[in-house]
């Protein structure tokens, strides 16, 4: 039977799914271009905050997919 994981292991995996991220859409791309690049007026366009939304987006979007695997996984044990 396996044992369960410590909790230095459960650290280390925690900070990669911190770490990872999904690669960077062209439609997110392009967001950022327009941000740093032609900036539209009477708008704040805060170039800091930018990235900090899209540095969330993605690593919400890989524990999201990860989250969802999981699942997947789980409901097809169960159902086998």
């Amino acid at each position: 039977m396996p044992s369960a994981p410590s909790a230095k292991a459960r650290d280390r995996v925690e900070l990669a799914d911190e770490l990872a991220m999904v690669p960077i859409s062209p439609r997110e791309l392009l967001a950022l271009l327009r941000v740093f690049t032609l900036p539209r007026p009477h708008q704040d366009a805060d170039p800091a905050r930018a990235l900090r939304w899209s540095h969330w987006r993605r690593r919400h979007q890989h524990r999201a997919a990860a989250c969802h695997r999981r699942w997947n996984n789980v409901t097809a044990v169960a159902i086998a």
